[in-house]
């Protein structure tokens, strides 16, 4: 017996049985195509790209892991601008994939009801150029349907902290963390690396 997610109507989710005789298959292994994508935090002035004004240099960006997006916000927060950031890079590469062509065969990309997931650029962009169907979910259902503290949000979470313990394990690095030498450029940099390795 197999449960799909079916796109909501009206505001309200169906799920659908369907009976196989045969065992459940095991989720497809994760491809190259997966970006992974942090979003860190800036202040106002260098919001957006996050080098409006020089404070993140071409150097550090170079040190980013490559598997790993990385965007800036004032708060951190997925509003429009960063929101349609994603869509334009992380998404787009994605579903073009490594022959650099979006497929013929149409997407869905499920989202919850976060304002920048529904405005109409967003949705005439996935649409128009990634040939993707976008479906909301019901409202105030977040805490459910993306537990950042379950299933795949805690095991990124234990890995990523186990990348840290190893950093930290070697003296001169546990050295530098506690008298707090290492830049805001020089963590966040480890932060794509500890992300890239916690899902290798």
């Amino acid at each position: 017996m197999g449960v799909g997610l079916l796109p909501p109507q009206e505001g309200m989710i169906y799920l659908l049985e369907t009976a196989s005789a045969d065992p459940p298959e095991a989720p497809p292994p994760l491809t190259k195509n997966l970006v992974f994508r942090v979003l860190f935090s800036l202040p106002a002035n260098n919001a957006g790209e996050g080098d409006e004004t020089g404070k993140v240099s071409a150097v550090e960006k170079a040190a980013y892991d490559p598997g790993v997006d990385v965007f800036f916000q004032e708060n951190a927060w997925m509003d429009g601008p960063a929101c349609m950031a994603w869509a334009n890079n992380s998404f787009l590469r994605s579903i073009k994939g490594e022959e650099g062509v979006v497929p013929m065969e149409q997407s869905i990309l499920f989202a919850d009801n976060l304002h920048a997931q529904t405005t109409d650029e967003f949705k005439k962009f996935l649409y128009g150029e990634c040939n993707t169907l976008l479906r909301l979910l019901p409202p105030k259902l977040t805490d459910e349907l993306q537990p950042v503290d379950a299933g795949y949000g805690r095991l990124l979470k234990v890995e990523d902290g186990n990348e840290l313990d190893e950093f930290l394990g070697h003296e001169e690095n546990l050295c530098l963390w506690e008298t707090n030498k290492l830049s805001a450029g020089a963590r966040r940099i480890l932060f794509t690396r500890f992300i890239a390795r916690a899902v290798a």
